[in-house]
């Protein structure tokens, strides 16, 4: 099973993260700069893809913002939690996200994508091979000046940040703990996870069930991605972010790349 099938329902509350309204108004500002046309033209909704949607909150704060996103993701629960989210969002309003079961080394099925993007690290958890599967299968998706947005973790955050660290986290519901093993000479980091969850509550104490998982991030090299984006038909470079948007977007631990299609 996939280990964010396990933790889908707790994620939003153990995980540390940017606010997502933050990381829309970064996309859609940089859409507006780099990407092919604004929104207002023909009254009609740009297409976006979220790589990676996890529980879907950047996809929804997104389409507020007038956007039609494409929620990718290889967790079921994770798609079956941000529906959740985002259908308690709109109520009986209409519902500009379409949540899709699929693995992001080879999209399919989707054309004239304006803005693609990922955010919190989603290509870290591929090795270099599916990354680089990625990257051709999502450049393909983009119409001719359509934009690609992509986070990596810093070398540096991935040294001090996971090094042999352990963490945990106690809800009403579930306990959490957390270890990561850097490996220096791989890049690499594996996390082993023991989730808690409260399965049954009576006067004769609580019974939690206990699930063991296995999370892999890797290091990937910016430089590379740029070199290989651009034998893909992209003009891409390494965004250089203000003061306030670092803060916001958690910048410290990551490289922001853009990438605009050719054509």
């Amino acid at each position: 099973m996939n280990p964010y099938d396990i933790l889908a329902p707790f994620y939003d509350r153990f995980q540390d993260r940017a606010e997502p309204e933050a990381w829309a108004g970064f996309l859609n500002d940089l859409y507006e700069m780099y990407g092919p046309g604004v929104k207002e033209e023909k009254g009609e909704a740009p297409l976006a893809l979220d790589l990676g949607c996890g529980t879907g909150q950047v996809a929804l704060a997104l389409s507020d913002m007038g956007y039609l996103v494409y929620a990718v993701d290889l967790s079921q629960g994770m798609l079956e939690e941000a529906a959740f989210l985002a259908q308690d969002h709109v109520g009986d309003g209409p519902l500009n996200i379409r949540f899709v079961h699929a693995d992001i080394r080879d999209i399919e099925g989707f054309l004239d994508i304006k803005l693609a993007y990922t955010s919190l690290d989603t290509y870290n958890h591929l090795d270099e091979k599916g990354m680089m599967q990625s990257l051709a299968s999502v450049v393909e998706t983009l119409a001719p000046g359509g934009i690609f947005i992509m986070d990596l973790l810093r070398l540096d955050y991935m040294r001090e940040s996971f090094g042999q660290s352990f963490y945990y986290d106690i809800g009403e519901d579930y306990a959490l703990l957390w270890e990561n093993h850097y490996d220096e000479r791989l890049k690499k980091n594996r996390a082993d996870i023991s989730l808690f969850s409260l399965a049954e509550a009576n006067e004769d104490g609580d019974f939690y069930l206990r699930e063991d998982l296995e999370i892999e991030e890797y290091y990937h090299d910016p430089g590379r991605v740029l070199a290989e984006l651009e034998k893909l038909g992209t003009r891409a470079r390494i965004l250089q972010l203000d003061e306030d948007r670092k803060e916001a977007l958690g910048a410290s631990a990551r490289h922001f790349i853009l990438a605009e299609k050719k054509g």
